[in-house]
């Protein structure tokens, strides 16, 4: 603003010294036409025509220089503003590229953040992860080691409770033996016949399929050892014999005795023997029972009788 008053200023004073100088050669111009036309009539119109060519001379300066002076302040505004501009401009330029600098300082800071963030997310996801697997598999091993705690208890369990009602059912199951056998018959002429029982020992009473017997008379103890009952003299089926009970069955024979037979039974020379099986069921738990058996029978020295075989199977 000071720089704009000093150069109008100069521009007053530059024009105030021209109007003088013209106004002098003026004067000047004056006082030699006056001599001129004392001296030289004719030369009062060229003067004159000269004064007027120098006035529009001056005129035509003055408005040139005034037009210098307004384009000298236009341009001399032209540049403030222009200047202003720049200098805006410039602090536009600046600004952004601050703004640009703080835009990317805020995005590499975000980006950091960003990369913090995300690195902490994925520790903490992965000791997640890991906290969980662990745990987990202390879950499954825990299960694992109580399931096989749990099947070892229940084999136990079950091994236990397999014994216990083995071991009842044996205690109260049907227990069929043969007792008191006893020849009532052994006469020349006439069929052999056997008397013997059954007696149950167990704690439940057995229910009788059938009892099938078979006398045979032979010299060595073990006659007839291996055989079994094929042609059974007696069958006897269905009826049932309570615990602590005995049974009277019968065995007789089919044939009559010879005489020769008789005197060597009685002289001790040739031994009975009688053999067979008795199937029962035990009408509790429906498990069938075979009871097979063989006894010798002797005359001398005295009566005896011994069982050769006797054995009790559960038939599967």
């Amino acid at each position: 603003m000071t720089q704009s008053k000093k150069l109008r200023q100069d521009n007053d004073s530059n024009k105030k010294e021209s109007l003088e100088q013209t106004n002098n050669s003026l004067t000047s111009d004056e006082k030699q036409a006056s001599a001129h036309k004392s001296n030289h009539p004719s030369d009062i119109a060229i003067s004159k025509f000269k004064y007027d060519q120098a006035k529009i001379a001056n005129i035509i300066a003055a408005i040139a220089v005034t037009v210098s002076i307004f384009l000298a302040i236009f341009t001399y505004s032209l540049f403030k503003q222009t200047s202003t501009q720049t200098k805006a401009a410039n602090k536009a330029a600046a600004a952004s590229v601050t703004a640009d600098s703080i835009a990317n300082n805020n995005y590499n800071l975000s980006d950091s953040i960003y990369k913090v963030t995300d690195t902490a997310n994925k520790r903490t996801l992965s000791e997640t992860k890991r906290y969980d697997d662990n745990f987990l598999a202390a879950q499954e091993k825990a299960f694992n080691e109580n399931k096989k705690d749990a099947d070892v208890r229940e084999l136990r369990d079950k091994k236990s409770f397999e014994e216990s009602k083995k071991q009842f059912e044996i205690e109260n199951r049907p227990f069929l033996q043969l007792v008191n056998i006893r020849v009532d018959t052994i006469t020349h002429g006439k069929p052999i016949t056997i008397t013997y029982y059954f007696y149950n020992y167990g704690r439940f009473p057995a229910k009788v399929i059938s009892v099938n017997t078979q006398v045979e008379y032979g010299i060595t103890n073990d006659y007839p050892a291996s055989k079994e009952v094929e042609s059974p003299y007696n069958t006897k089926t269905n009826f049932y014999i309570a615990n602590g009970i005995s049974q009277q069955l019968s065995c007789v024979g089919r044939d009559t005795l010879p005489k020769n037979f008789v005197d060597s039974y009685n002289s001790g020379k040739i031994s009975l023997f009688m053999y067979g099986y008795c199937e029962f069921i035990n009408p509790i738990t429906s498990k069938k029972f075979l009871y097979k058996f063989k006894n010798r029978i002797n005359t001398k020295p005295f009566f005896t009788e011994d069982a050769q075989r006797n054995e009790v199977i559960e038939e599967k």
